[in-house]
């Protein structure tokens, strides 16, 4: 638990740093690529999303396992005010904030038995929308 909010914690403060000048940007309604930690802003909108991926416990291709593991993604989620948010591939993969739905639809790439990748070069796909 304590680790869980230490990393929403540091997520928090990515949240709040300003990107480049050429911020990234995401469309509602639509798959979108996010990296590790970093800002992205709603196109038309003020609000602003970090992702960043805690663990990844998926079985690994070429592995046999009791379970098929999970990953967990920390999300922060900046309107009028911060939302930190987690959702995992298992049982917990979309959340609603608000008139906001947010789902995890993948983390790439998956492990591979030997093939050790950090978390930092994961991506994460969300799709994010408003509900009327």
């Amino acid at each position: 638990m304590k680790r869980i909010v230490v990393l929403l914690v540091t997520l928090f403060i990515f949240s709040c740093e300003k990107n480049d000048p050429e911020n990234p940007t995401f469309n509602f309604g639509q798959n979108m690529l996010f990296a590790y930690e970093v800002t992205y802003d709603a196109l038309g909108d003020d609000m602003h999303i970090t992702a960043a991926l805690m663990n990844d416990s998926r079985c690994p291709a070429n592995a046999d396992c009791i379970w098929q593991g999970s990953a967990v993604v920390a999300i922060a989620l900046e309107t009028d005010r911060l939302h930190l948010l987690e959702l995992n591939t298992y049982d917990n993969p979309a959340d609603t904030v608000d008139n906001i739905s947010i789902e995890l639809v993948s983390v790439e790439p998956y492990p591979v038995l030997g093939d050790d990748v950090e978390l930092s070069d994961k991506e994460i796909t969300l799709k994010v929308e408003r509900i009327n």
